[in-house]
């Protein structure tokens, strides 16, 4: 099948006569200033190319930032914001054939009003460019208003370049404090927004979400709102388009869907436009920059993408892609650093893959068989004395059965879709910690089938219900599952799930969803095998007990949230969060000793306090609960250090350990404020000096810690390894997306499941900005949908579990090694030195 039309996508250019220099959001990026109009004269290359081979291209979406704020500031090096935007217009200009169509950013309103944006973006089509705005179906940018002093030019705009497809802009800072005059409706709309979300009218404040928690991430001014008026004319472009059974890419700077692009770079009334989405099946998917990141999420059928940001992408690589669409579906081809991706639509059966390239079971695959490999050639000549590769492979085989027993879900969430679907699943001896999650999709066809096989080192399978709701009317058994074809167990009603115990060669499993009306599931697949006088293997030691059976499965399932084991015993007994709350953080100056009865302490510092207090020394030590713990971290849940006057460290926070240097954090040292590891210190003393005018809060949490093994694994299976630069430390898993950040760099936050209304996501996290919500007096709020929302991934575990008696039996076997080695050197020299060798001993 050939495609109906292409055309090319860059995001986040953000030009500027400028060297280059560190993101002040991550200082592990760099912004290449005057390196982005190379990479954008390498992408036009390349269609260029494409064009020649009778594969060109029809237009390019620029999905906003065009130039960078720094443009605006004071000259010294760079160009003027004028100077910026022309140099910049001209690169895309030059490809006269190829049209340029822009989605308007924060940076471009950091540099010019909406008025000044929309003229020089519509001089450059149809001045410079000389486009025939009706030889592409473009409306909406042609006309200046009646009233030429009014900024009210639209920004918003739609395009029809072919009959089957329209393609709208949104204008995602159409409510906003950026390119409005602070007189303009919109813009009071605005800043009564981010005035309610930040306590007060400043805009430096408004540009930060460190005080932000969760979905309120959004409402900072890098971010803005879609207006009703807007929202109206969004509404009747679809119902337009639903009529003429049209296909709609609806592109915009910022991103909708939380989890394609992360809470802080979201547009405040996100929610609004998801439903109006929702509600036209003309909607195919949704393309926005902002968040530097390639992202990807699918709700009810639309797809959300972000794309790769042109000013942080390295000199020696690029990121742009092409698009090419067909009747069923979008292929994104990414060059570079971005993302190849296949969008299905929603009325086609196949499956909404997230990317052609590989999945997460591929990778997870990969990843297992790169910690397995070992190879030879790396191993130095001169070791070639039998003992030592004794040793060494005694060691390889230890670490390498560590990272095995990790735990893995293998998720089907979109499964007996599309025709690289294989319904036949293998369950071998080395997936036996290995859990298959099936879950529904509503574009799962009416009737699907799986098998599962067992090998021969499986005795069984384990299926239990995460969710599922199978709805029938009038008593009828129209949707259901049957298990086996004789059959096993046919579930026709909600209350027919229960739990399920496998042990033949393999299990025949036919889904039939005819009338599906919001019937869904998610079962859960668990191998296990049956002990021998009723002890567990190494490889499977966790015992379910039901009944009378006795089933062994992996330990790395017990205590992550899932019931694996028939009547969920292996999540009984787990560690709860274990979260002590200190509020009275300051106790009118008085010193606090705070000795922890549980694993974590919580100090809560509000802005309403710290303002009632002037020239006011707070002081807390936190000591440990035993000396079996091996040391404090300090995590940093929410900070704003900061007064309502001008000096820069009226208002700072002193922290020392019992065997370490002060450290103080005030405002004019915000890069050293992070989170902070005191190994081997039995207290910590925090210190919090108000100034005259004090504005400061913070969330910090103290949290025990213990030191991993050898191996840099966590030898209990109820602890959690965090990762930070100054080393490694376990801490309990209730810790584990609990909303407060126990780890020093807040890693068990990382991958938690998100509250959005979603099907299926494939995230990919987000970098710098922070959103903002609707420009209505209350804030919306997401409706939930009938449809499931996705499960997690669960982490590897931290624990070594199982292969902890391995480990012992691999270690006394590698020192019983080292002495026998030495032994026979020494006894071998000894003799020598006696005279006696096998040449002479004649």
């Amino acid at each position: 099948m050939s495609y109906l039309l292409r055309f090319g996508v860059v995001a986040d250019v953000q030009y500027a006569d400028n060297d280059d220099r560190q993101a002040w959001y991550d200082t592990n990026k760099t912004r290449f200033y005057r390196n982005s109009l190379t990479q954008v004269k390498k992408a036009f290359t390349h269609w260029n190319c494409e064009e020649n081979q009778n594969q060109g291209i029809s237009f390019v979406l620029q999905l906003g930032d065009i130039i960078d704020g720094i443009n605006a500031q004071p000259r010294e090096y760079h160009d003027s914001s004028l100077d910026a935007i022309r140099r910049t217009l001209n690169e895309f200009e030059s490809n006269q054939h190829i049209p340029t169509f822009h989605a308007v950013g924060n940076h471009e309103l950091y540099n010019f009003s909406r008025k000044q944006l929309a003229e020089l973006f519509r001089d450059s089509l149809f001045k410079r460019m000389k486009l025939n705005s009706e030889s592409i179906g473009l409306n909406g940018l042609e006309a200046l208003p009646a009233n030429p002093n009014s900024d009210e030019l639209s920004l918003y705009y739609k395009i029809n370049p072919i009959p089957q497809l329209k393609l709208i802009s949104l204008d995602c800072f159409d409510i906003s404090v950026l390119g409005h005059e602070p007189t303009h409706e919109k813009y009071i709309m605005a800043a009564e927004v981010l005035v309610r979300h930040h306590g007060r009218y400043d805009f430096d404040l408004w540009d930060t979400d460190n005080h932000l928690v969760g979905a309120n991430k959004r409402f900072q001014s890098s971010n803005g709102a879609i207006s009703e008026e807007q929202l109206k004319w969004l509404e009747e472009e679809l119902q337009e388009s639903d009529a003429k059974n049209q296909m709609v890419i609806v592109f915009g700077h910022v991103g909708i869907h939380p989890d394609s692009s992360d809470w802080n770079t979201v547009i405040w009334n996100y929610d609004e436009v998801i439903e109006c989405f929702n509600r036209h099946p003309s909607v195919v998917a949704y393309l926005s920059g902002h968040s530097h990141m390639s992202g990807y999420a699918t709700a009810n059928g639309v797809h959300y993408v972000s794309f790769e940001a042109i000013i942080e992408t390295p000199p020696q690589t690029e990121a742009f892609a092409t698009i090419s669409v067909f009747d069923d579906r979008l292929e994104i081809k990414g060059h570079g650093t971005e993302t190849n991706r296949t969008l299905y639509f929603r009325h086609n059966t196949q499956t909404c893959d997230e990317s052609t390239g590989e999945t997460i079971e591929d990778l997870a695959h990969e990843e297992m068989a790169t910690n397995q490999t070992i190879e030879v050639e790396r191993i130095p000549k001169h070791f070639t004395n039998s003992y030592f590769l004794l040793f060494l492979a005694f060691v390889v085989f230890g670490y390498s059965h560590c990272l095995t027993s990790y735990l893995k879900y293998e998720v089907k969430s979109e499964f007996c879709l599309g025709s690289n679907f294989d319904p036949h699943i293998e369950v071998n001896d080395s997936a036996i910690d290995t859990s298959i999650i099936l879950e529904s999709s509503p574009l799962m066809p009416e009737t699907c089938s799986v098998r599962l096989s067992l090998s021969s080192q499986v005795d069984g399978l384990i299926v239990s219900v995460d969710s599922i709701s199978i709805i029938n009317s009038n008593k009828s058994c129209d949707n259901f599952i049957q298990f086996g074809s004789s059959p096993v167990a046919k579930w026709c009603q909600s209350s027919d799930a229960q739990t399920l115990i496998f042990s033949d060669s393999g299990i025949d499993i036919a889904f039939n969803f005819p009338n599906n009306n919001g019937s869904h599931f998610k079962l859960i697949i668990t191998p296990f095998k049956k002990p021998a006088l009723n002890e567990c293997e190494s490889n499977a030691p966790y015992k379910c007990v039901n009944s009378s059976q006795i089933l062994c499965i992996s330990d790395g399932f017990s205590c992550d949230g899932i019931d694996n084991c028939p009547n969920g015993s292996d999540e009984n007994a787990c560690p709860t969060t274990s979260n002590d709350f200190y509020t009275d953080f300051c106790n009118k100056g008085k010193a606090i000793i705070v000795t922890l009865t549980k694993p974590s302490v919580i100090l809560h510092l509000y802005a309403n306090e710290s303002q009632n207090l002037t020239e006011t020394d707070c002081v807390v030590r936190i000591e440990m609960s035993t000396s079996s713990k091996k040391g404090l971290i300090l995590g940093i849940d929410d900070i704003h250090i900061g007064s309502n006057d001008n000096e820069t460290c009226s208002d700072y926070i002193l922290i020392q350990g019992s065997d370490s240097d002060k450290t103080k954090w005030c405002r004019n040292n915000k890069t050293d404020i992070s989170g902070k590891e005191f190994p081997r210190q039995s207290h910590i003393d925090i210190g919090f000096h108000a100034g005259k005018a004090s504005n400061s809060s913070f969330t910090l949490i103290v949290t025990e810690f213990e030191e991993p093994s050898l191996f840099g694994l966590c030898f209990s299976n109820k602890n959690l390894k965090c990762s930070s630069k100054a080393g490694k430390q376990c801490v309990s898993k209730a810790y584990q997306c609990d909303g407060y950040r126990n780890c020093p760099e807040g890693d068990d936050e990382n991958d938690c499941p998100s509250a959005p209304t979603t099907t299926t996501t494939t995230t990919t996290p987000s970098n710098h900005t922070t959103p903002p919500t609707p420009p209505s007096t209350t804030p919306h709020t997401p409706q939930p949908t009938t449809t499931p929302s996705p499960s997690p991934k669960p982490e590897p575990k931290g624990g070594l579990g199982g292969g902890f008696i391995a480990l012992i039996v691999i270690g006394v076997l590698i020192v019983a090694a080292i002495v026998v080695f030495v032994i026979f050197k020494c006894l071998k020299k000894r003799r020598e030195n006696n005279g006696y060798s096998a040449v002479n001993s004649d």
